[in-house]
């Protein structure tokens, strides 16, 4: 969902994403020497409440990602969309220029840097588009990120918001701020710790038990590991050469970088009512399931008493 808000600092919206293409083995394996070296640490074998876990799997973001790095943030620049006819509008986007450190996956055809384009940001005339699931990026931030369709989605990462992974004093938390673990399924589950994603440099959230209330501890699932960034990007090279080995890794072109200064267009949603031959040649539909169920029953009810009185 799209709103045009003012400058204050906009909400944002964790509606989960549709799960895609889970990989056929489903179970993520990593070497107890390969733990153990990235600096992973196993969830606790005491009874746990399990966290929630987002909806694509470790091994969806590596296999549908194009590009996957860890970079730095170096400039945050916005831009509204040009008009050349009447099918187009203008709408403000967001640039993000990443100096890249590492590349986990793809390359960039602008070497170490890459701009992604994204939908949403400032429109100049001070209000702000804010595009529910789009990730809010500023100068400094370090971040490993599953890049896909740059310039030509709505947001440039795979599942959105479930592409970025921020690297805050070298642990790795997701874009909400919550500290990130990695099931045995290979899914991603959150612990208790959490930044602060709306203050720059993200301190850490202590929330307080309210008195006489017991809260529920957010633990992950029993056996679960808890990566560093160094561990978190192991894990993608892990589940990289496997899905390779096995034939589910396609390896496409360098990522183009964007522009803000080259021309880029952004179409009008089709709106108003259907064309009028469609409205005339659609039949008119019940109201609801509820009363198709009605008039089914009706209708066999009625051929029953015909055929009683026979």
């Amino acid at each position: 969902m799209r709103s045009l808000a003012n400058p204050a600092s906009p909400s944002r919206s964790s509606a989960p994403l549709r799960c895609l293409g889970r990989s056929a083995a489903g179970v993520l394996r990593l070497p107890a020497a390969l733990l153990l070296a990235a600096g992973l640490v196993a969830a606790a074998t005491a009874p746990l409440h399990a966290a929630n876990p987002e909806r694509l799997s470790a091994q969806d973001l590596v296999q549908q990602a194009e590009l996957i790095v860890e970079a730095v943030v170096t400039d945050v620049a916005y831009r509204n969309s040009d008009v050349a006819d009447e099918a187009d509008v203008s709408l403000p986007h967001t640039f993000v220029t990443l100096s890249i450190e590492r590349a986990y996956k793809g390359a960039s055809a602008a070497g170490s840097q890459l701009t992604l384009r994204m939908e949403g940001g400032p429109d100049g005339a001070g209000r702000v588009l804010v595009v529910s699931d789009v990730p809010l990026f500023r100068p400094g931030d370090r971040d490993i990120l599953f890049i896909r369709d740059n310039g030509s989605s709505v947001c440039p990462l795979v599942g959105w918001q479930q592409g970025r992974f921020r690297v805050v004093r070298g642990q790795v938390y997701n874009d909400l701020g919550q500290e990130v673990w990695i099931t045995p399924e290979g899914r991603f589950a959150f612990g208790e710790r959490r930044v602060d994603p709306s203050v720059f440099p993200y301190p850490e959230v202590r929330e307080q038990d309210s008195a006489g209330e017991p809260r529920t501890r957010l633990v992950p699932p029993q056996g679960s590991i808890l990566p560093d960034a160094a561990g978190f990007g192991a894990v993608v090279r892990e589940i990289s050469l496997d899905l390779s080995a096995r034939g589910l890794l396609a390896q496409g072109p360098p990522v183009e970088s964007a522009s803000p200064g080259a021309p880029f267009f952004r179409k009008k949603l089709l709106q108003g009512p259907p064309p009028a031959d469609l409205a005339v040649k659609a039949p008119k539909p019940f109201a609801g399931a509820f009363d198709a169920r009605e008039a089914e029953l009706i209708e066999k009810e009625r051929a029953e008493h015909e055929a009683a009185g026979k």
